[in-house]
């Protein structure tokens, strides 16, 4: 997806995947710069990890919709609280 020729995207879900494919949003974010909605449900393999929230807070800065709904959540309550808290001083233009 890194090398997807369309510049403007604004819109991509992630959803019902197997892992949580934090090495390629990293590259996607490097080329696609325009992102504003992220859907990332039904991530299976693991709970949602509080680095995957530094991770979409430091890769999608313009980001207004973010769904991480049917996530398990983090064993670790106090790492998830810190993860919630960076997307919400990073991602300022978030809406929903």
């Amino acid at each position: 997806m890194s090398r997807f020729p369309l510049k403007q995207l604004t819109s991509l879900s992630i959803s019902y995947q197997t892992t949580f494919p934090a090495n390629g949003l990293r590259a996607f974010s490097q080329k696609i710069t325009t992102l504003t909605s992220l859907t990332c449900s039904n991530i299976y393999s693991r709970d949602l990890n509080p680095s995957d929230l530094f991770l979409i807070a430091e890769c999608f800065p313009l980001l207004e919709q973010l769904d991480l709904s049917y996530s398990s959540g983090c064993k670790n309550y106090g790492s998830y609280v810190d993860g919630v808290e960076a997307l919400s001083i990073a991602l300022i233009k978030l809406r929903k």
